[in-house]
């Protein structure tokens, strides 16, 4: 005899289904995923910004824990042929109250999956790769005032001293020198553009390590932090202030967050969606 609860006393699937689509369990998956990507939300965003002539660049912000992860990238179609078109450093800042307590320990610089090149020859596999972490070449700073984002407080990173700001060798991702001199200066391990052509490249770059075309930068001391209170970000080439800059801008300026819905709140989506569609086909058959 059949059990009215299915064959053989078990549950069916479609029985099981209607009790998970209850108005409870509905209810549920619904904070599940509110929660989620509400957590979610201001997870990623990418400032990008150009001169207007040969110079472009690009800069992902994304937060994961306790991690800051920023991809510094030269967008830049055009051929480097000048130390002022390569990328040396990022600058950026929060809405006041909203500055996080940033620092480089636990962080570092890695070329993720970029080249680098010396006198016009891929020397990424020898010992001026790092094994694809270049921290050593980089510097951070915070607490940062005047200059090129005004009167803001703000943060730098920095692949030479850049002039007022004094990026030191103290203010290194890592002590691990991979190109003379032992302290952020010059132009080696500056970005060249996407369309770099290294055949090109003269004296004042040419004798220097360069990265083609993209770092991706890692801060510590992120838990919390809500993107959507970036309140700045300005590119910054050659070795000084003097050298060219500018600011860069939401790449969609009214819907400038870019979410990254966490594995739960996709799956509890997907359970919303798939009880809406059960829950319809039933209406449906017995209208």
């Amino acid at each position: 005899m059949k059990n009215k609860s299915g064959l053989f006393g078990l549950s069916s699937p479609m029985s099981s289904f209607t009790r998970a689509c209850a108005p409870a369990k509905l209810a549920g998956l619904a904070l599940i995923a509110s929660a989620a990507l509400g957590t979610q939300a201001h997870a990623a965003v990418t400032f990008t910004g150009t001169d207007g002539g040969t110079r472009s660049a690009s800069a992902e912000f994304s937060v994961s824990g306790d991690t800051l992860s920023i991809r510094l990238t030269n967008t830049s179609t055009f051929d480097v042929t000048a130390p002022d078109q390569l990328l040396s450093s990022v600058y950026f800042s929060f809405l006041s109250g909203s500055t996080p307590a940033l620092t480089k320990t636990g962080g570092g610089v890695a070329l993720d999956g970029s080249q680098i090149y010396y006198n016009g020859v891929n020397v990424t596999a020898g010992p001026y790769g790092g094994g694809g972490n270049v921290s050593g070449e980089y510097a951070f700073k915070s607490g940062l005032t005047g200059g090129v984002l005004g009167s803001d407080t703000f943060f730098g990173v920095s692949s030479n001293g850049m002039g007022a700001f004094d990026f030191g060798t103290g203010d290194r991702f890592s002590n691990v020198n991979l190109h003379d001199p032992d302290a952020p200066n010059g132009m080696n391990y500056g970005i060249s553009s996407f369309g770099d052509i290294v055949s090109t490249y003269n004296g004042g770059i040419g004798d220097e390590p360069i990265i083609n075309y993209s770092v991706l930068i890692t801060l510590k001391g992120a838990s919390g932090l809500d993107l959507s209170k970036l309140d700045g970000v300005r590119f910054q080439y050659g070795t000084d202030h003097s050298n060219p800059n500018f600011a860069g801008t939401p790449t969609d300026p009214n819907n400038p967050i870019n979410v990254i819905p966490e594995p739960g709140s996709t799956a509890a989506l997907m359970g919303l969606l798939s009880c809406g569609l059960f829950l319809r086909s039933r209406r449906t058959r017995t209208a």
